[in-house]
């Protein structure tokens, strides 16, 4: 190991307990806490994502309790992987510059898209460190022509499809790079690729009966459900390139996408296979961005593969080299901007906007709850979207959450329809604004107060409470 990974693993090594501190100080989001309910009830798939992130949330919190540090630890071990991965990718473009693949690896930690999934539970993480292994373990397998290196290759895809729908283009780009070139469709020719490929279908196998059992529901939402939103071309489409200004950091991202447009001649063997990974995912959203809703998560891998060539593309042109360091200070800050707010929030954001409030005021609401549920039997707790039912259920894991509504999503798969009379408490609050009084869909509610919510000693948020009977 050379002096220059060295260091590189001491930033990791740094960043890493950075992380650890920081995940245990702050409540969880709605969909940390929408998939760590999932984990209480382990199933071969779910309504918006395949298992893998209620797997991994399900096996830290068996061994450490239901806590936000748990619940987020697996994330913060895979972002080391990642980085791992993408060290590994760096020294195979660049063989002899070990500056060029540190400064990779830092860059991944720094990157605000990578940095927020390093720190909260999403399915995204454990689908890029497949992804970036699925990347290297092909070229591997291409490189050696083994079957064997082709079976570990799909178990990776496999994986990584168990994580997130997104990685099939991961696959169409690996399959897409071996027929652009000869020795790749010679290899085609044989029974190694299409073995890997068979794994990978076995692997994944689960989640499509599940579907299946469900009427494709999951698949569904994901090819049209999720998409149907009317949008404003124009504004979509600014608004999706300056999300990956700021997802990516500007001066990085600028360099990926140069990079990729025009990778240096001595690396092209190893940079059209990565082209070949990170372009797919990269132009499907970019094409559709303009035509439906998106978030700026979603062209993440792309970016990440393109992190390499990035750094070579700016390394080595000596006066790049100070936009290089500028890139990562401004990633790093940026990084740090973002990350600093969900523990105390300085930035002047509207609090309807500003997503880190998700983080608190559950505590209260659970106290809330419990008095008013003095003297109920089986009181239980009513609200109508999946963020509201997630959170509750984590803020009070001993009662019965329902999740009332026509809406569709992991919690109409649990709840059946038949309903017995009960009473209990209906939470909301005002980013989620619902008033249950009407009577309809069976309930019979009167107001019961609300809870005000301060962070840095203003107002947030705003929890409403009603008595309700379900007839």
């Amino acid at each position: 190991m050379t002096k220059e990974i060295r260091w590189g693993w001491l930033f990791v090594v740094v960043i890493t307990m950075i992380r650890l501190f920081l995940i245990g100080t702050v409540g969880l989001g709605d969909d940390e806490a929408y998939y760590w309910d999932w984990s209480r009830r382990l199933d071969w798939s779910y309504y918006d994502h395949p298992p893998m992130v209620a797997w991994l949330i399900g096996a830290t919190t068996a061994m450490l309790g239901d806590t936000a540090f748990a619940v987020r630890l697996p994330f913060v071990l895979l972002a080391v992987a990642g980085g791992a991965l993408v060290l590994s990718l760096a020294l195979r473009l660049f063989p002899g510059q070990p500056r060029t693949a540190a400064l990779a690896m830092c860059a991944f930690h720094c990157v605000p898209i990578w940095s927020l999934a390093a720190v909260f539970a999403a399915p995204d993480m454990p689908m890029m460190v497949c992804w970036l292994a699925l990347t290297l373990f092909g070229l591997r397998a291409f490189e050696s022509e083994q079957t064997r290196d082709w079976l570990v290759a799909g178990l990776v895809a496999g994986l990584g499809l168990l994580s997130k729908y997104t990685l099939i283009l991961s696959v169409v780009g690996l399959f897409g790079w071996l027929a652009s070139c000869a020795r790749g469709r010679e290899q085609l020719r044989s029974k190694g690729p299409w073995l890997g490929l068979g794994v990978a279908g076995l692997v994944f196998l689960p989640v499509v009966v599940w579907n299946a059992e469900r009427d494709w529901l999951s698949f569904a939402f994901h090819l049209s459900g999720r998409h149907g939103h009317s949008v404003d071309p124009l504004s979509q489409a600014g608004a999706y390139v300056g999300s990956q200004l700021l997802a990516a950091s500007p001066v990085l991202c600028v360099a990926m996408v140069f990079s990729l447009w025009k990778p240096k001649a001595e690396v092209q063997s190893v940079a059209r296979l990565i082209l070949w990974q990170a372009l797919p995912v990269l132009l499907l959203f970019s094409i559709t961005s303009p035509m439906t809703s998106f978030k700026a998560h979603w062209p993440a891998p792309g970016w990440a593969l393109a992190l390499p060539l990035a750094m070579g593309w700016l390394y080595a042109k000596e006066r790049a080299q100070l936009w290089l360091a500028m890139g990562l200070g401004l990633a790093l800050t940026l990084s740090g901007v973002i990350l600093s707010q969900a523990v105390t929030p300085w930035l002047p954001m509207d609090r309807q906007s500003d997503p880190t409030n998700d983080l608190v005021g559950w505590q209260q609401v659970a106290d809330d709850v419990a008095q008013r549920c003095e003297g109920l039997t089986d009181c239980v707790v009513m609200t109508h979207m999946y963020q509201l039912a997630a959170q509750a259920a984590f803020a009070m894991p001993e009662r019965t959450i329902l999740r009332l509504g026509e809406r569709v999503d992991q919690y109409s798969i649990w709840q059946t329809e038949d309903r017995v009379p009960t009473r209990g408490i209906w939470v909301a609050h005002d980013r989620y604004a619902f008033d249950p009084t009407g009577g309809s869909d069976g309930v019979e509610c009167v107001a019961d107060g609300e809870r005000p919510i301060s962070r840095s000693g203003q107002i947030v948020r705003t929890f409403y409470y009603w008595r309700c009977t379900i007839q």
